[in-house]
């Protein structure tokens, strides 16, 4: 396996944890296990609470996400260049997609 740089690379060997060959089974990832048991836990009490608590869950669920957001949103933009950050997110540079070094690197990250 090539070496990934950025992004990438943390995800798949921090997060995922990948390993060499499936002679090397790695170890537990003990944050997703237990994030893993915390959701079917969830899971269980609303479906043993029944269908009210579900629709209850539901609208928490659905909203928080968004507050959360919203509030890492603010944070952002609070930082020193957040807003400068912000906009240079926001605004496309059209003029790289006539580089051909963009499209290839594109490519590369698909395998």
């Amino acid at each position: 396996m090539r070496n990934l740089p950025g992004v990438i690379s943390v995800f798949r060997h921090k997060v995922l944890g990948i390993t060499p060959g499936l002679e090397h089974l790695g170890s537990i990832k003990w944050e997703l296990l237990l994030c893993l048991l915390a959701s079917w836990v969830l899971i269980f009490g609303c479906v043993f609470k029944g269908v009210r608590t579900v629709g209850k869950v539901v609208y928490v669920t659905a909203t928080l996400p968004y507050i959360f957001l919203f509030i890492l949103l603010i944070r952002g933009l609070t930082l020193p260049g957040g807003p400068s950050g912000a906009l240079f997110y926001l605004t496309p540079d059209f003029s790289k997609l006539q580089d051909i070094q963009v499209h290839y690197d594109k490519f590369l990250m698909l395998f």
